[in-house]
């Protein structure tokens, strides 16, 4: 599905942006995430969980309108 790599081209920017060491593993690491659930969330962002997102955005500080792509996924 388009909005997965979307998704996961956003999370990719942002990891470079913020100089994250070990990719999607250091961020789950630092995040306090399970790497293979936030692989997961990621895969499927339908998924992710308010906390997870809060979690995150205090690591990556998303701008508004990439928490607003995260928040309006449509769910299943």
């Amino acid at each position: 599905m388009k909005t997965e790599r979307e998704i996961y081209w956003l999370f990719q920017d942002y990891i470079i942006k913020n100089r994250i060491d070990g990719g999607v593993k250091g961020l789950a690491d630092m995040s306090g995430i399970k790497y293979a659930t936030l692989n997961k969330r990621i895969e499927h962002p339908e998924l992710f969980r308010s906390y997870e997102i809060k979690a995150l955005d205090e690591i990556l500080h998303f701008e508004t309108r990439d928490i607003l792509r995260l928040v309006n996924i449509e769910r299943v």
